[in-house]
């Protein structure tokens, strides 16, 4: 997992997340590029679980990135969203897959079990 991530770019601000898996073409010390990421994976903050939601299920298509897992511990629930394309709409993810707190949740090649989690108090 890599915490490196470009903050600004050109093309304006980008989001940061928790952690990612990337294919490990980032040199030492460098700023990781987001499109070598294969999967993003958010926990929904308690004080501004829009940027997960709404800002981050934006910036991340566009950035290239090609799947983005989002646990939100208010509601218990997990969304998978993937194939990111153009349309009407703009950039966005094509596909949603929601789950539960519990689910055996499928991401691309990656399986977790969310047996463990627990919802914010």
């Amino acid at each position: 997992m890599r915490q490196l991530w470009p903050t600004r770019t050109p093309e304006g601000p980008r989001s940061r997340p928790d952690r990612v898996p990337d294919r490990g073409h980032r040199p030492a010390g460098r700023v990781l590029n987001p499109r070598a990421v294969l999967l993003v994976v958010e926990i929904v903050s308690k004080i501004n679980p829009k940027n997960d939601h709404v800002t981050k299920l934006e910036d991340y298509p566009r950035m290239g990135v090609p799947l983005y897992v989002v646990v939100d511990p208010h509601n218990g629930s997990i969304a998978v969203h993937s194939a990111p394309k153009d349309g009407p709409d703009s950039l966005r993810y094509r596909c949603s897959v929601p789950y539960g707190f519990g689910d055996v949740v499928p991401a691309g090649r990656w399986t977790f079990d969310t047996s463990g989690l627990v919802r914010y108090r």
